[in-house]
C-alpha cells in the first residue's frame, strides 16, 4: 500500500488519524500492561457476513470514531467521509476528517490485494511514508487483521510503535473496528470505529465536516475524566502554591506595555497538555526579564508527578549537578500544587532577580534563587528544550 498525505492541519497527530480509519490504528499514552497476544484471523474463517475489503469500501462511506487511553478514558472523537475506488486488485480510499476540537485533515490510502491461500484467506500488503517496512493484512470470514510499525516524529526524535487493527463486518452496511497500539510489547491505547456504507451511509451522509455538533461537544467535555497521565513522563511545571492573594493586576503593574510574544500548544501523542503564552514588554523577549509565561492546562497534572518529571527534565538538560537538582526538591514539595484541567499558571520574571509564581490569579510564591529560576524557565525557554518547534512558536520565531 502506498500512502499520500494532504493534511490541512500540520502535525503528526493528524498523520496518525489517517491510519486510524482504514488501517484501524490507535494511539494512547505511554506505560501499561503487557499487550495480550490475539488469536490468528484464520479462526474467524466461518464467520459471516464475509468481508471483502474492496467491495465494502467502494463508493461513499462514513465513519464515527473515538480514542481511549489504556485506562478506558475517552480522549478524543472524530468523524470521517470516505470515497473508495477500485481498479483491479487495488483499492484507493480518500478520507476527510473532522475532530471534536475542530481540527481537519484528509488522507489517501492505496491498498493492494496480493493473493488468496488454500484456506481462502486473502492477503494484503502495502507501504506508507510513516510505515517502517511493509504493512501486511489478512481477511478471513467477516474479519480483517492489519499489522505494521509506524515511525512517529516527536520532539525531534523518532519513535516506532506497533499497530494491531481488527475490522469485523456486522451486516451488509456496517463494520466495527477495534485497534490496539503497543510499544516494546506494552499495550498503550485503543480506538473504536463504526463504519457505515451503502444505503446506511446515504441515510446519514455525507457528514458535516465544517463544524462539530455543539451538543456532541458539550457531552464530550462532560465525559472527559480528570486524570493526570502525562506528567510522569514530561516536565509539566505547575504553579507554586500557598494560600495567596489575588494577583489580577500584577502583570500590568510589572509590564505596563506587555504584549504577546508567541503561543504554542504542547502535545504528547494524541493528548493536549497545555497551551502556553509568552508575554514581554512591547512583545520583545529578553531572558533577563521582565517577561511572563502562562500555561493553560488542558488536563489534570498531579503534584508528585510534576515534581518527579520536572527533576527529570532538569537533569536531562544538565541544568545543574544531580546533587543540586535533588536539593531543589524540598522547595518544589513545599510550593508545587496539582493543576486542574482548565486552570492556569503564571511564571512572572520581574527582571530584578525575582520569579513570581501564581495559580488562577493568586500569588503563590516568590522565588529569588537565581540558579533555580534559570533551570525552571529553561524547561521552555532554554537552549536544550525537547521540542524545538514548540519553543519556536512560543518565542514568536514562527507562526
Amino acid at each position: 500500500m502506498s500512502y499520500q498525505s494532504r493534511a490541512k492541519s500540520p502535525g503528526w497527530v493528524r498523520r496518525i488519524a489517517g491510519y486510524l480509519v482504514t488501517a484501524m490504528v490507535t494511539l494512547g499514552l505511554l506505560a501499561g500492561l503487557s499487550a495480550c497476544a490475539r488469536r490468528d484471523v484464520s479462526v474467524l474463517a466461518d464467520r459471516q457476513p464475509a468481508l471483502d475489503l474492496a467491495d465494502f469500501f467502494a463508493g461513499d462511506s462514513v465513519a464515527y470514531g473515538i480514542f481511549e487511553d489504556r485506562f478506558g478514558n475517552l480522549r478524543r472523537q472524530f468523524r470521517v467521509n470516505m470515497t473508495g475506488t477500485v481498479e483491479g486488485d487495488t483499492l484507493t480510499l480518500v478520507e476527510d476528517f473532522l475532530y471534536d476540537d475542530g481540527e481537519r485533515a484528509d488522507r489517501t490510502w492505496v491498498i493492494r490485494k496480493t493473493g488468496t491461500d488454500e484456506g481462502g484467506i486473502v492477503s494484503y500488503e502495502g507501504s506508507a511514508a510513516d510505515v517502517s517496512g511493509t504493512a501486511s493484512g489478512r481477511v478471513a470470514g467477516n474479519a480483517l487483521n492489519w499489522e505494521y510499525d509506524v515511525v512517529l516524529e516527536m520532539s525531534g526524535s523518532e519513535v516506532k510503535v506497533h499497530f494491531d487493527d481488527w475490522i469485523y463486518r456486522q451486516d451488509e452496511d456496517v463494520a466495527i473496528n477495534r485497534a490496539f497500539i503497543s510499544k516494546f510489547g506494552i499495550e498503550i491505547g485503543s480506538v473504536t470505529i463504526v463504519f457505515l456504507r451503502g444505503r446506511t451511509a446515504a441515510a446519514v451522509g455525507p457528514l458535516d465536516l465544517e463544524n462539530w455538533p455543539q451538543w456532541a461537544a458539550r457531552r464530550w467535555h462532560m465525559l472527559v475524566p480528570r486524570r493526570s497521565l502525562i506528567a510522569a513522563l514530561f516536565a509539566l511545571p505547575a504553579a507554586l502554591a500557598l494560600p495567596g492573594r489575588l494577583l489580577a493586576d500584577t502583570l500590568p503593574e510589572i509590564m505596563p506595555t506587555a504584549k504577546k510574544v508567541g503561543e504554542a500548544r504542547f502535545k504528547v501523542f494524541l493528548f493536549k497538555i497545555y497551551d502556553a503564552e509568552l508575554f514581554a514588554p512591547d512583545g520583545r523577549f529578553d531572558r533577563k526579564g521582565p517577561y511572563a509565561l502562562r500555561l493553560n492546562y488542558l488536563l489534570d497534572a498531579k503534584k508528585d508527578r510534576i515534581i518527579s518529571s520536572t527533576v527529570k527534565e532538569m537533569k536531562r538538560q544538565k541544568a545543574a549537578s544531580s546533587k543540586v537538582i535533588e536539593g531543589w526538591v524540598p522547595l518544589m514539595e513545599d510550593a508545587f500544587i496539582s493543576m486542574d484541567k482548565g486552570s492556569y499558571a503564571d511564571f512572572i520574571h520581574t527582571g530584578d532577580g525575582r520569579l513570581l509564581l501564581t495559580a488562577n490569579g493568586k500569588l503563590i510564591s516568590e522565588i529569588t534563587d537565581s540558579r533555580f529560576i534559570t533551570a525552571l524557565m529553561d524547561v521552555w525557554l532554554g537552549p536544550k528544550v525537547r521540542d524545538k518547534e514548540f519553543q519556536d512558536k512560543l518565542m514568536g520565531r514562527v507562526k
